[in-house]
């Protein structure tokens, strides 16, 4: 069984209640940091904490660590994923990056590196690409960028987790 990387978001103030029940779902070497909490666990931990968690707003999986000096190397470690392992190409994606002391121009340039990476594999597979969907995307790619280091994660929660049959039924 393979153990992923994982990041657990929630809000700001319920990190103690999250590693509470990150422990109870049996998750190893929890961390909790501002803003969520980092653990390990298979796929298995993965589908419950998205199923059970009550604090818990994402679930994502890290697909990668890399250091970076340019932009260019954030796009290598991109481009080395075997993104068509975690999504088809009929299904949309949308990639969101955040930063704290980033030696970058722009963390949405980042962003547009990260994007193409996605589509070059893609197109080095299929000879086709993915589309953008930026209003209700299928997948949502999420990297965190610092001084030294990216982190490139996928989203398993699809919508946040708060959002679980919220107004199902609602009038137009």
């Amino acid at each position: 069984m393979t153990t992923y990387s994982l990041f657990v978001t929630c809000p700001r103030g319920l990190e103690a209640p999250l590693s509470q029940e990150l422990e109870q779902l049996k998750c190893q070497d929890i961390r909790a940091v501002d803003g969520g909490v980092a653990c390990k666990g298979g796929m298995e931990k993965v589908y419950r904490i998205n199923l059970h968690s009550r604090t818990a707003s994402r679930v994502l999986l890290r697909l990668t660590k890399s250091g970076y000096r340019s932009e260019q190397d954030i796009y290598k470690a991109a481009k080395n994923i075997r993104w068509t392992d975690w999504f088809d190409l009929e299904q949309t994606f949308k990639v969101k990056v955040e930063g704290k002391r980033a030696q970058v121009k722009s963390l949405d340039f980042v962003g547009l590196k990260i994007k193409d990476a996605v589509c070059d594999v893609f197109r080095d597979a299929c000879d086709a690409r993915p589309s953008v969907g930026k209003i209700r995307p299928d997948i949502r790619i999420h990297a965190f960028i610092d001084e030294r280091d990216i982190q490139i994660f996928i989203d398993t929660s699809g919508e946040a987790l708060f959002k679980r049959g919220y107004r199902q039924d609602t009038g137009e």
